[in-house]
């Protein structure tokens, strides 16, 4: 069982993505 690589690194790009955007940068990037 395979999965979309490109769909999970998309999923988990975007969750970052809005982790970083709603949490303040404090340092980490």
């Amino acid at each position: 069982m395979l999965v979309r690589t490109n769909d999970v690194c998309e999923a988990i790009a975007q969750r970052l993505c809005v982790a970083h955007s709603s949490l303040p940068p404090s340092g980490i990037r």
